[in-house]
């Protein structure tokens, strides 16, 4: 079997971008129309059962909020600094 250098998948490099654009859209449609259901199921649930939602709010600590809230932005600052100083 002989192939040429570069030649597979694609046989050029536009084809190649052309390909990964297409991917890269058909990716964030499938991410948008699922978290857009995801977002239109809570919102129904929150019409319907508005107490049950006051209830759960009332249960929540705020400084545990703050707390769990500045770790996870502090956990992606840190991986897209390792990850900018990487490619250096």
């Amino acid at each position: 079997m002989s192939e040429r250098a570069g030649s597979f998948p694609f046989p050029a490099a536009t084809d190649a971008r052309a390909a990964a654009t297409l991917g890269v859209w058909v990716f964030l449609g499938s991410e948008a129309m699922l978290f857009g259901g995801l977002m239109l199921a809570y919102v129904v649930a929150r019409l319907h059962h508005g107490e049950a939602f006051a209830a759960g709010s009332a249960e929540l600590d705020f400084a545990l909020g703050t707390a769990n809230t500045a770790v996870l932005l502090t956990s992606s600052l840190t991986i897209a600094l390792a990850d900018l100083f990487t490619e250096e």
